[in-house]
């Protein structure tokens, strides 16, 4: 089996396959900020096994051993290997804590829209990057004890029309990264209304602003102990608002606007 390692801060990630035209695809889009490594003497904290039911292009997939997918296909093999490496790194998170959200900085403050998984956070953050922000995120949120937030710039994951979700670098939009941490300016918590035609929202006050954070706080962090902390601190200095969102590419340009005049 051909293989490649994933340094992660304070551990690593070994994905073995014996299909070489997946792993290549796989190594392309997971984690891409993270350097790469052939080999290492130390045991892989995080051990992915992608194994071809030959002759057909379903794959089995072993995480530390135990089997999460017995007969899927690209692109949802790509997904749950996404899900199984986003965990790890958040139960890693040292002084610092994750929300799920879309998140992109813009004028030098982040913008973060919390929300689960397929409530538009992906199509959302794509169109701000095309209208000028830099990305950060289109799932997690990474907040320290300062209230800034650190770039997460996994692949996002976009629809083409169809329920199926496909990893998209960055750099396929044409879109700069976020490398630096940067302090929040707004968090948005937005809905999808057809009948909307931008984006309609009110003010939140910081008390509810800090339960809807909590709120979408990943389940692998309910035992962390200082997981209130950089929330509490990100919510001290931003705005935050709740509505709905319609057209994306209006929504877009209204929140750029409504950040604008937050800084």
């Amino acid at each position: 089996m051909q293989n490649f390692r994933v340094e992660a801060p304070g551990f690593s990630i070994c994905v073995a396959g014996d299909c070489p035209q997946a792993l290549r695809l796989i190594e392309r889009y997971l984690l891409p900020w993270l350097p790469r490594a052939r080999s290492s003497h130390d045991a892989p904290e995080v051990n992915i096994v992608l194994r071809r039911n030959s002759p057909s292009d379903y794959f089995e997939i072993d995480v530390n051993g135990v089997t999460i997918a017995a007969n899927e296909t690209m692109p949802y093999l790509f997904t749950l290997i996404q899900q199984a490496t986003d965990d790890a790194m958040i139960r890693h998170l040292q002084d610092q804590t994750a929300i799920h959200a879309g998140a992109v900085v813009y004028r030098g403050k982040a913008i973060v829209m919390p929300g689960p998984s397929g409530s538009g956070k992906s199509r959302l953050v794509q169109e701000l990057l095309r209208q000028g922000a830099e990305y950060c995120s289109d799932e997690y949120a990474i907040l320290d004890a300062h209230g800034c937030v650190h770039p997460y710039p996994r692949a996002l994951m976009i629809r083409r029309g169809s329920e199926e979700q496909h990893p998209v670098l960055a750099s396929d939009l044409h879109a700069k990264v976020c490398g630096r941490p940067s302090p929040v300016s707004l968090f948005l918590f937005l809905r999808y209304e057809a009948s909307s035609e931008g984006l309609a929202v009110q003010p939140l006050d910081r008390s509810e602003s800090l339960i809807r954070l909590l709120q979408n706080t990943p389940h692998v962090l309910a035992d962390k102990q200082d997981v209130f902390d950089p929330i509490k601190a990100a919510v001290s200095r931003a705005a935050s608002y709740m509505g709905a969102r319609g057209e994306v590419s209006r929504a877009a340009a209204e929140i750029l606007q409504l950040a604008a005049d937050a800084s």
